[in-house]
């Protein structure tokens, strides 16, 4: 995976973004699982991806809330609404310090949240799994992403291979002791590759046998 960049995007910009994501949240509450839309996917129509975006806004006043799953907004509409100035990163000296605040949170046993004009109360601990469901999503579209991107090799079942050149003679009849149960399992498996004679089988998983195991 490719480590996370700052995007150069103002602060404007950032919070059009942090808003869209919000409003496909609380739309994600009220659809079918089929017509969920995740984050990951969600915010590529903005040309970048969710990692550079979290990545950009540690910057910012702008914070993800895990108690809401909803971008922190608070101020930052008002006070840079009409700022077009973009985010200065890694040009920064080690001493110079963050505007980003950190709100501790207190675990709560349910909370008030508004959509759409409505004040309702919802239990924190369905939120949490709601939640946790979405991250389950996301994961398994970014696995189903990577394999689309990487090389992944396939095992790839053996096919029978019969060499004529070494079974040129004439068959004869060898009588021999076996075990009825090892038998009855290669009479199914002649069966199953009917294509090909039961003596020519035997006598392949024999040679077979033997080339992997000589000294």
């Amino acid at each position: 995976m490719s480590k996370a960049k700052k995007l150069e995007l103002t602060i404007k910009e950032l919070t059009k973004i942090a808003q869209a994501i919000n409003e496909n949240t609380i739309s994600n509450k009220s659809r079918s699982q089929e017509e969920k839309i995740n984050t990951d996917t969600f915010i590529k129509q903005f040309g970048i991806n969710r990692k550079d975006f979290s990545e950009t806004i540690k910057e910012t006043s702008i914070n993800y809330n895990r108690a809401t799953f909803q971008y922190d907004l608070n101020g930052v509409e008002s006070s840079n609404n009409n700022s077009d100035t973009k985010v200065v990163t890694d040009k920064r000296t080690p001493n110079t310090k963050r505007d980003t605040k950190v709100t501790p949170t207190k675990h709560k046993e349910s909370e008030t949240i508004v959509v759409k004009g409505e004040t309702l109360e919802t239990n924190v601990a369905i939120v949490e799994f709601e939640n946790m469901k979405s991250g389950l999503v996301e994961m398994l579209e970014w696995y189903k992403s990577q394999r689309k991107k990487e090389n992944i090799i396939d095992v790839e079942i053996p096919k029978i291979s019969i060499d004529r050149e070494r079974l040129t003679e004439a068959a004869v009849t060898r009588g021999f002791k076996i075990y009825p149960g090892v038998v009855a399992e290669f009479k199914e498996f002649c069966k199953n590759n009917s294509q090909y004679t039961m003596q020519d089988l035997m006598a392949m998983a024999m040679v077979e046998y033997m080339n992997t195991y000589k000294k």
